[in-house]
């Protein structure tokens, strides 16, 4: 049914979302023809209205980029109309939806979309939406403009938590895996280039690289399964491998593998496009996507330098508990030296193998708040299981009542969110506080067993325990202790400088040790320079240099940056130096960086 909207007469609907409609219509003053944007409910939420407020104020700031031009925000039904151009074009959904692009068609399409993405990159704005339905597509001239821009972000950089996929922000299909809020990376703009590869490869394929209707699983897929090369679905002219590097670059898992600049992309396109045109069929076999792939910004790496040892370590534990032992392993370190970016780095592989990775922090000023690290840790755990189907939370809810009998309320108390799996349950019995104490120490590791099992093993990560409180320790013990204690890996993150021999977490070692739970440690030492070196030549892409030609160099940076005597040992002060370094002179003969630093200044 069509809308009544003061100074413009509606034509036609055009297209209707879950939460949107959109309406074709003319602008009664000046017989302009017009996009009416509107939502569907009579009583909108306050999170919706504010996105399509988002959307106008981003849109306009894009029509300086060539993006549609955003007329107007008008007052309608509790929310706003949406007042866009009636661009002459169609979505690249309905532009091809009946075929599949040949090499030649996908190039001069892709670099009309580089072009564009890159405008609205430079402009500081991540879409976080890309996909064929956001893209529209002029068939007479080719000309590409992206729409909607109601979730797109102003910040560099955001970290997005793990929320129920229905709530997940963008459309599932073509989510990067750090929008799904399940692995250790921020999300960027690199996100964006993961989205054009999933739409890229359905311009190319015809269809999408991880297709099903279950969310878990497309966020699975996302997170841990390669892409199958789109020529396994196509039946017409064979993809060329440059194009299919292409894609893979795009679809890389990490944001550092990715490519880095939508225009490092558009340039790679545009090398193919002309290799083809001039059937240099060799080049094409031969291509290496981005080599002329920089960003506009500065994006310092997350991955982790210096630290193949120990993440090999990490990887080892995680091998031993899906065999189904219990254990723990430190890591100790002087604050700063990378203690919690090592944990969470194996983050990934954790929830690629299906498991549970958990986190809790020790606060020095909580110490007198018993368990403050697994309730904040298990709270976790239960809000991602309220994020699963019915069927799913049903499934957990008989597990914890087996295991709870009639205790559930203990936990409850201490975790009201688990409430919403068990329903209401009764008080238990009182007790003395002795016997109170040692109940809940009992019910609370059945509670801990319920989420390591053999399909799921559990994975929990307790930071700064030099601060540790006395009835965590106790209970960690007796959680390691237990023979019937299975498939669950407890890592534990300390500043040793803080942890003398009689302090209690050294005597939990002492005790972990004599028994047959031996307690693995992990000493993380000072970064060498040339981890130093490699993080400063993978941000402003350096080329190859001999270690002994780099120490002068990265040491002058250093004291120039970072004052103190250790910060080129220790990642986290040096990531704040770092901010300043396109200011640096680089080591001498390193031409390609002299161009780089010019650009940057």
């Amino acid at each position: 049914m069509a809308i009544e909207l003061a100074g413009y007469r509606i034509h036609e609907e055009v297209y209707q979302s879950n939460n949107t409609i959109i309406y074709r219509g003319q602008r009664l003053r000046d017989a302009a023809r017009v996009l009416i944007k509107v939502l569907k409910s009579n009583n909108p939420s306050p999170n919706r209205v504010a996105r399509l407020r988002r959307e106008f104020d981003i849109g306009r700031d894009m029509q300086a980029a060539g993006g549609i031009e955003y007329h107007a925000l008008e007052p309608y039904n509790n929310g706003w109309a949406l007042i866009m151009e009636d661009f002459p074009g169609v979505t690249l959904r309905e532009a091809f939806s009946e075929r599949k692009l040949n090499a030649p068609s996908f190039l001069e399409t892709g670099i009309h979309i580089c072009e564009q993405l890159t405008h609205i990159h430079q402009l500081g704005v991540i879409h976080k939406d890309i996909k064929p339905a956001n893209i529209l597509i002029d068939p007479r001239t080719g000309a590409v403009k992206f729409i909607d821009f109601g979730i797109s972000s102003r910040l560099s950089r955001e970290n997005p938590g793990v929320v129920h996929p229905g709530k997940l922000e963008g459309t599932l299909a073509y989510l990067a895996p750090e929008q799904t809020g399940r692995v250790n990376r921020s999300v960027d703009s690199r996100a964006d280039l993961y989205s054009l590869g999933i739409t890229f490869y359905e311009l190319i394929s015809g269809q999408l690289p991880f297709p099903g209707n279950d969310p878990m699983e497309i966020i699975h897929a996302h997170i841990a399964r390669e892409v199958i090369p789109p020529e396994h679905f196509t039946d017409a002219s064979p993809v060329p491998a440059a194009i299919q590097r292409i894609l893979a670059r795009l679809l890389a898992k990490s944001p550092e593998d990715r490519y880095q600049s939508a225009a490092g992309v558009r340039l790679d396109l545009e090398a193919c496009a002309q290799f083809l045109q001039d059937g240099d069929s060799q080049s094409l076999m031969q291509f290496e996507p981005g080599r002329f792939d920089i960003s506009d910004t500065l994006q310092i790496p997350q991955k982790l330098y210096g630290r193949e040892n120990e993440i090999r370590s990490l990887l080892h534990s995680c091998t031993d508990i899906q065999s189904g032992m219990a254990r723990m392993l430190t890591v100790a370190g002087s604050s700063g030296v990378g203690k919690s970016s090592l944990i969470k780095e194996i983050h990934q592989v954790v929830a690629r193998d299906g498991g549970f990775f958990l986190s809790g922090k020790f606060d020095q000023f909580r110490r007198d708040e018993p368990y403050n690290a697994l309730i904040q840790a298990f709270q976790e755990v239960v809000r991602q299981i309220l994020t699963e189907s019915r069927e799913s939370i049903q499934h957990w809810k008989e597990r914890l009542v087996e295991a709870l009998s009639r205790n559930g309320q203990l936990i409850i108390d201490v975790i009201p969110e688990v409430e919403h799996i068990l329903g209401e349950q009764n008080a238990p019995p009182e007790l003395s506080p002795t016997e109170a104490q040692n109940r809940f120490q009992l019910v609370f590791l059945n509670f801990i067993r319920v989420f390591a099992a053999p399909e799921h093993p559990l994975f929990l990560f307790l930071d700064d325990m030099q601060w540790a409180d006395t009835a965590t320790l106790n209970l960690l013990r007796n959680l390691l202790t237990d023979p019937e204690s299975g498939h669950i890996l407890i890592v534990g993150a300390y500043r040793d400088n803080e942890v003398n021999q009689v302090h209690p977490l050294a005597l939990l070692f002492d005790d972990l040790n004599t028994s047959t739970s031996a307690v693995k440690e992990i000493k993380l030492q000072p970064l060498k320079i040339k981890d130093v070196y490699r993080l400063l030549a993978d941000t402003l892409f350096f080329p190859e240099c001999p270690e002994e030609r780099i120490d002068s160099w990265v040491e002058e940076y250093i004291q120039a940056r970072a004052p103190h005597a250790d910060s080129k040992e220790n990642p986290d002060a040096f990531g704040k130096a770092e901010q300043g370094m396109h200011r640096m002179e680089p080591p001498p003969g390193h031409e390609l960086v002299e161009i780089i630093f010019k650009r940057t200044e």
